[in-house]
């Protein structure tokens, strides 16, 4: 029915949408002054950003390298399959005639 990396791929994209949009409420009501953050917080969370964005970004870039590299792999393991099967067919052919 569907790709399961075409799954992975969606809830990737849809989770990070969700926390951007978490954080960009988040730091609207900060600016507005409806949320009193002190300095020793607000140096942590953007700690806490620092890490944690780049370690997503690298985690989702593997899931997509490692998703296009297997459906690559699974496409020449099909063809050589493939043309392993029309190969013994062609022998099997030719075996025929001479018998």
């Amino acid at each position: 029915m569907f790709d399961s990396g075409l799954i992975i791929i969606i809830l990737i994209v849809v989770t990070g949408l969700f926390c951007l949009a978490i954080a960009v409420g988040v730091l609207r009501k900060i600016a507005r002054g409806e949320i009193d953050v002190s300095v020793n917080t607000a140096l942590v969370a953007l700690l806490v950003v620092a890490l944690l964005v780049p370690l997503g970004l690298n985690f989702s870039a593997h899931l997509l390298f490692g998703r296009m590299n297997h459906s690559s792999t699974d496409e020449t393991i099909e063809a050589a399959e493939h043309a392993e099967h029309s190969e013994h067919s062609e022998h099997s052919d030719s075996e025929s005639h001479y018998h």
